[in-house]
């Protein structure tokens, strides 16, 4: 059977809404005896900080890690095997994905990869100054690093089309006034699915299996 990415990415959003988090990315890597199911979660307007960058707490991961985990158990989501469940904040450099993702981070500044060349260039780095009608505007000459600023007497100002936008992040080390330690928070855990005695394959739903839990910060 295979993973329907988006029923998992439904309960991860139902479990995440219901504690004042949300769901940033879902992925699911791996095979055989190493899958792993790894979900990045957030929680809007929290006020971040150096040992937290994206608001989330080891206490928020391990709350949804246990509540998200119980859900796919019981409606067997996730067919096949053992896995590893590993949910995590998204660290530094956030995924923006969705044209809601751009709006709300207006003002932030993100590194992006365009699908198609634009003036024969596909990264960029500045600062995200607008997002409507399906095109963002970067503004380059507030890119961290010097040489991927624009050259004088260059434009200064790009604008790509939503459709064109392969991947994006925003870039958080503008948050701090001092170094951060960039720490991940998060939590993992493995999914043992016992084996049917009669087919030595995984067992069905009513046998949830044992789980052992593992936590890391890195």
């Amino acid at each position: 059977m295979v993973l329907e990415v988006d029923r998992v990415r439904a309960i991860a959003d139902r479990v995440a809404s219901s504690s004042g988090l949300e769901v940033v990315d879902v992925e699911f890597v791996g095979g055989g005896k190493h899958r792993m199911l790894r979900v990045f979660i957030d929680r809007p307007g929290a006020v971040p900080t150096p040992d937290h960058p994206a608001g989330v707490t080891h206490e928020d991961c391990v709350s949804f890690t246990r509540e998200f985990g119980t859900i796919l158990d019981v409606e067997d989501a996730v067919p096949g095997g053992s896995y590893v469940l590993e949910v995590s904040s998204p660290g530094l450099d956030r995924k923006l994905t969705r044209a809601s993702e751009f709006e709300r981070f207006v003002g932030s500044r993100v590194k992006l990869t365009t699908r198609q060349p634009l003036d024969g260039n596909r990264f960029f780095e500045g600062r995200l100054d607008r997002f409507a009608d399906g095109k963002l505007t970067l503004d380059l000459s507030a890119a961290r690093k010097k040489k991927n600023r624009p050259a004088a007497g260059a434009p200064q100002t790009i604008e790509v089309d939503f459709a064109n936008v392969e991947k994006a992040k925003e870039n958080r080390l503008d948050l701090f006034s001092r170094p951060t330690t960039g720490k991940t928070t998060r939590m993992g855990r493995k999914v043992e699915k016992p084996r049917d005695p009669k087919s030595g394959g995984p067992s069905g739903q009513k046998d949830r299996g044992r789980h052992d839990t593992r936590h890391t910060n890195k």
